[in-house]
């Protein structure tokens, strides 16, 4: 659970209100110490917790480990290598929230003869949509995408396939997401894949948004 909190972007120190730098187990989410006024962690009951002995593959992985990789990942590589062993020249863009998720990918995929780039920040985005819309093999083929790093008005037409590697609670970033690649301008047709572990909080995550869906549509008199 560190290493995501660590990893994540969305998650503010409710003392400071400020990104989380030094993460540790506590009931809430707090830095180590607040560096603004050292105001003292509350003194909260510890919360009580289970331990299961059933393993469970982890979203991250060991850092700088091409081995160490999630059932999650092996899978989305699969795909991925069907889907260039049909259409060589295909392009694919992998959304996460997670950074470490998509640095973790990287390796083993240039390891496997993919033409990788990245998009983790706004500020390069115009640079790395130029080269990603080159066409293969000079081209890449895939392109790591945080969904941090979506500006209004991104075109990814040069993909055919969307990869969501995990939910998000607010749907409407994940629909912005697609329609980066879903658009004008697009001539192929699109296939969007959520990859969605079952029996864990993904699914419920899968549950809020359609809830949210629902009230949306009923907020503008939409029937469904």
């Amino acid at each position: 659970m560190v290493p995501v909190l660590q990893d994540s972007e969305d998650f503010d120190c409710p003392i400071c209100i400020s990104p989380p730098m030094d993460i540790v187990l506590h009931p809430h989410v707090l830095h180590l110490e607040n560096p603004s006024d050292q105001t003292q962690l509350p003194d909260v009951p510890p919360p009580s917790f289970q331990t299961s002995s059933r393993p469970f593959p982890s979203p991250l992985g060991a850092k700088n480990s091409s081995s160490s990789k999630s059932s999650k990942v092996d899978y989305l590589i699969k795909l991925l290598t069907s889907s260039r062993d049909a259409k060589p020249s295909s392009k694919s863009v992998i959304f996460s929230q997670f950074r470490e998720m998509l640095l973790m990918l990287e390796e083993p995929l240039k390891e496997l003869g993919f033409n990788v780039i990245q998009l983790m920040s706004q500020t390069r985005s115009a640079n790395v949509i130029k080269e990603f819309n080159v066409p293969a093999p000079e081209g890449p083929t895939i392109l790591l995408a945080s969904l941090k790093a979506l500006n209004v008005g991104i075109n990814l037409t040069a993909a055919s396939t969307v990869y969501l590697l995990e939910p998000w609670w607010n749907p409407v970033v994940e629909e912005h997401a697609i329609d980066c690649v879903h658009q004008i301008g697009q001539v192929e047709n699109v296939s969007i894949v959520r990859l969605i572990v079952r029996s864990t909080i993904e699914e419920r995550i899968l549950q809020l948004q359609e809830n949210k869906r629902v009230l949306a549509n009923k907020a503008v008199g939409k029937n469904l």
